[in-house]
């Protein structure tokens, strides 16, 4: 969504890292690291068959523990799109 978002206002994209970037100055991710964590956490969990159940346990947690940031980076996304009628309502508005 985010890259979307960037080329809606017209700005350069740049490698995934760059967008991020961007999308944390202008305030709709509160971290770029976070963030990161999450998508790596994300993969290994997906494309890696984990066979210890404590790696698994600390991954499950960790991805809980990263929820938090998942909503507020889309909150802050929506937030910014109805800001500038792009949109008229965010789903939870309905």
């Amino acid at each position: 969504m985010i890259p979307l978002v960037l080329v809606i206002e017209e700005e350069t994209l740049g490698t995934a890292l760059d967008n991020l970037g961007r999308a944390e100055r202008l305030g709709w991710l509160p971290s770029v690291a976070d963030w990161s964590e999450a998508r790596g956490l994300r993969n290994r969990m997906v494309h890696e068959y984990m066979t210890d159940p404590e790696e698994f346990r600390l991954a499950l947690a960790r991805g809980r523990d990263l929820v938090p940031m998942l909503l507020e980076t889309a909150t802050n996304t929506l937030s910014f799109l109805k800001s500038k009628n792009y949109i008229s309502h965010a789903p939870q508005d309905t």
